[in-house]
């Protein structure tokens, strides 16, 4: 697992809605083992979920 603070802003990006990619596919693709791994970091570095975060942008 990549620590979390490794985790930059710009990964952010990739998640916003419009991507075609799933957080799983996004976790791989930015070097984690697991998408549970890459959720978890990800919830550490920015205080929710990769998920909860497209969810609350996709609804605005």
């Amino acid at each position: 697992m990549r620590a979390s603070s490794s985790i930059s802003p710009s990964i952010w990006g990739r998640i916003c809605p419009q991507s075609p990619l799933s957080i799983a596919e996004i976790g791989f693709a930015t070097g984690f083992s697991s998408a549970g791994h890459f959720s978890r970091a990800f919830k550490v570095r920015f205080s929710a979920t990769p998920n909860s975060l497209r969810g609350k942008i996709s609804s605005e």
